[in-house]
């Protein structure tokens, strides 16, 4: 079958599903945005690279990028293509998400229905990362079923758990066992505390995989192994970019498969934070020699590798004194000392001569120590069978486990810090102090790269077998050019960007207001008290639901706490009670024949569905811009800056727009509704950016006031 054929068939079989679900999903109707997306979808995937394919060069024409508006009905934009084309070339069709709740939606909802709809038996099964399931041995240790040793002690800080806590444990353990439940930390019926939940879950490091004495029960193995063998599997985009770099064995490769990342406006943000490392030096410090303990009781154990015993013994000291020296010279800057937040970030990315020198000392010595535990570990491993008590060499093991970590996590975070290139990486330090009567001080050494285009060039785009990123809200101010720069899909030439026609009809259902006198931000009071004015008349006049969504809590207080007292129980705040608790009096409410009112922030503004009366009017108090105030910001606008570019224009702005866009998306949900938005901000209409950020909007009819 030639690539035409293989396209046709595709297709048709698309069309085939479509015309099943007019009869068979209740309610569902032919949206012509979602068949464009369907069709885009599949020619993505059909153009997709294989393993034989390795290191060819990428042009991106396996990737699509994806803008799909609120009802378009994205979901089954790409679940049909998806199945189509993964039942046609026999790969895995994998479906990452940006949060838990759209996982979980999928795997109870979503493709259940479809399922049920299009009469199929699809083969699907749900994996998250390791850190979310339970580790049964660190949880019977936890508890003291298994023996304790002084460096195990060490390992996990030893602080005291309380006995309510140890009991919530026990209980899980024991649901666990009965088969009750599946040792995710998502489903767990009891609170424990997350403190807690890190000393009794899976770590890679920790992990001695199938020489583990459970490992036949083991939560993670188990959840991985039902999900890697199914046709679809429902994930994440923090795993799918840890199993790339680590080169694990978590998912099917990357370059077999066929990747949908939904909600994939959190795709650069995520990668970011997934390229952030860190390292405190004095606790690393005080951490290195306490590996002697296990190693000593693993060679005695096992009775190999004590020929690495002086070298490590070497490689201990020497690193614990270049730590000591960093930790000298950090206590003696003036930067951390009078720096209100504790911070001292590196102009440009150059850190003073001497401190880098001792990093760079460290980060040979690490490299050299880490090469020689793993050497040992392994060795370990290779007689593991032949030891008697299994229980303790399995401890033994996770205590080197830990301390690997925590020396990947500094050479990580070194190799970052003595890395040179064109574009600087960021560097920082923060000055932390411990709680309590000592107030210990230790900092704390972070860098990152300035942006993810690089981390998800290196670990998805050029490696993904074919890849669809799909949002409601990838574009910004109208256009795919802020994604792209982020994401670093402009460095490949043909990855096809679509926005797919809204069903919504945009100019005859809402209206959006903008005032073009008064309401500045930036005269905070009186803007704020033009706000409380406002908003106390919208409720007098409210007769169903209204939004109110602010960019600072701050000021979010201060407009609730100055409306008229009358008007205040109609007033739900953000905070006030659980999330979901709030909706449902709200919804309430409302269905009573009630007005009710939300105030919120950010995640009331992303994410939140009120069809119909339930939400009839959106106010945007203004311009939700974050200040470019964190180390990693800071440092890419200094580096435009030195580029003569604009990073107010080419980072704020943009970053503005696809919030602003968020946030009036909460308006119109179904075809039916109608409503206005307000947004209280001037600048929309007296500023040179103001056009660019309106453009960015859905196509309501525009009211300047």
């Amino acid at each position: 079958m030639n690539n035409n054929q293989l396209e046709q068939k595709v297709f048709d079989s698309i069309k085939g599903m479509i015309k099943q679900l007019e009869t068979s999903w209740p309610g569902y109707k032919v949206r012509s945005g979602q068949q464009e997306m369907m069709f885009c979808v599949a020619k993505a995937m059909l153009d997709h690279y294989s393993p034989e394919t390795r290191g060819a060069e990428r042009t991106g024409k396996n990737i699509a990028v994806i803008d799909a508006p609120t009802g378009v009905g994205k979901t089954l934009g790409y679940l049909i293509p998806g199945i189509a084309v993964s039942s046609e070339l026999d790969k895995p069709l994998v479906l990452s998400t940006g949060t838990v709740a759209l996982q979980e939606q999928l795997v109870n909802r979503d493709i259940p229905m479809l399922e049920k709809a299009l009469g199929l038996d699809l083969d699907y099964g749900l994996i998250k990362g390791r850190g979310r399931y339970m580790c049964l041995a660190r949880a019977k240790r936890l508890l003291g079923d298994i023996s304790q040793t002084s460096f195990l002690e060490d390992m996990d800080n030893n602080a005291a758990i309380k006995t309510e806590e140890i009991e919530l444990v026990r209980d899980s353990l024991t649901l666990f066992t009965k088969g009750k439940w599946a040792g995710d930390e998502d489903s767990m019926t009891t609170k424990i505390s997350p403190v807690v939940w890190r000393r009794m879950n899976a770590d890679r490091n920790m992990c001695t995989g199938r020489t583990c004495k459970e490992f036949g029960k083991c939560a993670f193995y188990t959840a991985r192994a039902e999900a890697k063998s199914c046709k679809i599997i429902v994930s994440n985009h923090d795993l799918i970019l840890s199993t790339s770099e680590n080169e694990s064995n978590a998912l099917p490769d990357l370059d077999n498969c066929l990747v949908v990342f939904d909600e994939g406006h959190h795709l650069p943000d995520r990668a970011l934070n997934h390229g952030v490392k860190k390292s405190h030096v004095d606790a690393l410090r005080a951490d290195v020699p306490k590996l002697l303990g296990p190693y000593t009781s693993a060679m005695n154990l096992f009775g190999v590798m004590k020929e690495l015993k002086q070298p490590i013994d070497g490689y201990t000291s020497q690193l614990g004194d270049e730590l000591r020296t960093v930790y000298s010279i950090l206590a003696k800057q003036r930067e951390l000392n009078e720096s209100e937040r504790g911070l001292w970030r590196f102009q440009h990315g150059v850190v003073p001569a001497p401190l880098l020198d001792c990093i760079k000392k460290a980060k040979d010595i690490t490299s050299d120590l880490l090469k020689a535990l793993n050497t040992a570990i392994e060795g370990f491993n290779e007689v593991m069978e032949s030891v008697t008590d299994q229980e303790l060499a399995q401890t033994i093991l996770m205590a080197l486990g830990g301390h690997v970590d925590r020396l990947e996590q500094f050479e990580q975070l070194a190799s970052i810090w003595t890395h040179e290139s064109q574009i600087p990486n960021a560097k920082w330090v923060l000055k932390v102090t411990t709680k309590g009567q000592s107030g210990h001080v230790d900092f704390v050494l972070h860098g990152s790269p300035m942006t993810a285009s690089s981390i998800l060039n290196k670990l998805l785009w050029r490696k993904v077998g074919a890849g669809v990123v799909c949002s409601a809200t990838i574009t910004s101010c109208g256009s795919f050019d802020y994604f792209a720069k982020l994401s670093g899909l402009m460095r490949l030439p043909n990855v096809n960007f679509t926005s797919v026609q809204s069903p919504f009809d945009y100019p005859s259902q809402g209206t959006c207001t903008v005032p073009s006198k008064g309401f500045n931000p930036k005269e905070v009071s009186t803007h704020t008290a033009e706000v409380i004015e406002f908003c106390g008349k919208a409720i007098a006049q409210n007769q169903h639901g209204m939004l109110v969504l602010f960019a600072s809590r701050k000021q979010m207080e201060a407009v609730y706490a100055g409306l008229p007292t009358k008007f205040r129980h109609q007033v739900l705040v953000q905070g006030c009670m659980p999330r979901h608790k709030i909706l449902d009096a709200h919804r309430d409410s409302v269905k009573r024949g009630n007005a009710s009112t939300l105030f919120g922030l950010q995640g009331f503004g992303e994410g939140l569905d009120l069809a119909g009366q339930d939400c009839e009017h959106v106010i945007i108090a203004k311009v939700p811009f974050d200040p470019p105030d964190s180390p990693i910001e800071e440092a890419l606008s200094e580096w435009l800056q030195t580029q003569q570019r604009n990073p107010f224009m080419e980072i704020t702005v943009p970053k503005a727009g696809i919030k602003l866009n968020q946030y009036a998306g909460r308006l119109i949900r179904t075809e039916s509704d109608q409503g206005q938005i307000s947004i209280l901000d001037s600048r929309l209409v007296n500023s040179k950016y103001g056009a660019v950020l309106l453009n960015g909007l859905p196509n309501f009819t525009k009211n300047i006031a």
